[in-house]
């Protein structure tokens, strides 16, 4: 009797699953509506919440709406946060993954597309003036596009793209369906220019372009070299530069601007421009126009030198025409903005005279008078000034680099020096001052500034050196630097 109840129960399940497609049928969405404030889904069963909030989506011109879902038995509303609007294009997917309360999945992933527009069909340009392969003996006065409905202006803002790209207004005809491009400037003879527009083009109705167009035409047929322009530039201002010079007064952080009448080769410009002495340059080239590229040194001159640069001749054009010969521009940077402070003379008060410290006078002798500067542990209080010259534009030294830009070192324990003060002196309090010099000039374009150190002096009876370095971060108020070290050595007897 129980083999008999197990053989029902087999044939029984047997039968359920053979059956089970016919008893527990797959979910299926029977409708799909857009209605004025959304959109409306019939299902074959009433759906299950959770799976439909994951396998629903909508999109609208292809980004994905937000909104609020609505069930009622076998009906799933959903309301777009702004609503369903004109001229555009509704997507709406829900994926097998979702079910109805009894578990069943839906029988396949659905897809449905609506359009709210006036009219579906996509815009597309009919014809370009020039026409499409043309060469130019003369440079147009227009270049015209022809569409086969009406577009929307702005979007072709951003779809329109002019290669090599002049600056240029747009005028509409014929209802939109003529765009007139209107060149600022005449085009530049010996050029191809390039007119593509994108897929990013609409119609009135929000219809984009399929596919994209392309059209050029070459203007003329000139096989003069391309003329070369040099200017320089920095944050600010700029100038033209003459070959042949000269070109004086460049500041040392110009960059500089070359251009050419015609487009060239701009990817090989490089092997073609050089700078001596040499700095080392980098250029980066205008693609677009190629009429064009920024020149930028590696290396910061230095303030008052005079370098060249050299635009060798070979430069070629699409066409293979080449520039003929050499231009030399020779630049001076000697920009008054940029000039560093100068060291001119010291001063030391050695009690029973003034000492004159200079680069001229290293290794001079200096006497320590041990009736001024005692050898027998004693402290003696002295001034040290230093006298530079700045430009008219910086108010006067920086104090904070003036601080740690002295050092004073003595060798075979001679003397042991401290610097305990430092006052900052314009010209006019230096030359009120106990140190002034009056045949002591800054110089055209220049004026004095003065560093007065206030030292703390323990002599001994040891001969040696005394070294006074002035180093090299010293700057003026403009944050121009010295440069290069001051050193300027003493023998103490």
């Amino acid at each position: 009797m129980v083999r008999v109840q197990n053989l029902l129960a087999v044939l029984l399940l047997a039968l359920l699953n053979s059956c089970a497609q016919w008893l527990l049928p797959p979910l299926r969405v029977l409708s799909c509506s857009l209605e004025q404030e959304g959109a409306l889904l019939q299902f074959s069963a009433s759906p299950s919440e959770a799976s439909i909030l994951k396998a629903f989506s909508m999109t609208e011109d292809g980004t994905k709406l937000e909104g609020r879902f609505s069930f009622e038995d076998r009906d799933l509303w959903f309301f777009p946060v702004n609503g369903i609007r004109e001229g555009r294009g509704y997507h709406i997917s829900v994926t097998a993954t979702a079910e109805d309360r009894q578990g069943n999945s839906l029988e396949e992933d659905f897809h449905r597309e609506f359009f709210t527009r006036a009219e579906g069909e996509a815009p597309r340009v009919r014809a370009i003036l020039p026409a499409d392969g043309s060469i130019l003996a003369q440079a147009p006065a227009e270049i015209r596009l022809f569409f086969s409905e009406p577009v929307d202006p702005v979007s072709l803002e951003g779809a329109l793209r002019i290669d090599p790209s002049p600056s240029h207004v747009i005028r509409w005809e014929a209802d939109y369906r003529e765009a007139v491009i209107l060149p600022v400037k005449p085009l530049s003879l010996g050029v191809r220019y390039t007119v593509s527009v994108s897929t990013a083009l609409l119609d009135r109705s929000r219809n984009s372009m399929i596919l994209p167009f392309t059209g050029s035409f070459l203007l003329g047929d000139d096989r003069s070299a391309p003329g070369i322009s040099l200017a320089w530039l920095n944050p600010e201002g700029g100038g033209n530069l003459v070959s042949g010079g000269p070109n004086a007064a460049l500041p040392l952080d110009a960059e500089f601007d070359i251009s050419f009448t015609r487009n060239v080769e701009i990817e090989s410009l490089a092997g073609y421009l050089e700078v001596q002495p040499s700095l080392g340059i980098s250029v980066r080239g205008e693609r677009d126009s190629r009429t064009r590229a920024r020149i930028s040194l590696s290396q910061k001159p230095v303030w008052g030198e005079t370098y060249t640069l050299t635009v060798r001749k070979g430069i070629g054009t699409e066409g293979g025409d080449k520039t003929a010969e050499d231009l030399v521009f020779p630049l001076t940077f000697d920009a008054p903005r940029y000039m560093p402070p100068r060291f001119l003379r010291g001063f030391f008060d050695a009690k029973d005279s003034v000492k004159i410290l200079g680069e001229e006078t290293d290794f001079d002798s200096l006497a320590l008078e041990v009736t001024a500067f005692p050898t027998t542990g004693a402290i003696t209080a002295t001034e040290l000034c230093l006298v530079f010259a700045v430009s008219q534009e910086a108010s006067s030294l920086a104090p904070s680099s003036a601080m740690g830009s002295l050092s004073i070192s003595a060798t075979n324990a001679c003397a042991y020096v401290s610097i305990k003060q430092l006052r900052v002196l314009d010209e006019s309090s230096y030359r009120a001052g106990p140190f002034n010099d009056a045949g002591l000039t800054a110089g055209p374009g220049k004026k004095l500034c003065a560093l007065v150190y206030g030292l703390e002096i323990e002599n001994t009876v040891q001969p040696g050196l005394l070294v006074f370095l002035i180093r090299s971060s010293l700057e003026d108020s403009l944050g121009n630097a010295l440069g290069s070290d001051v050193t300027i050595t003493w023998n103490k007897a």
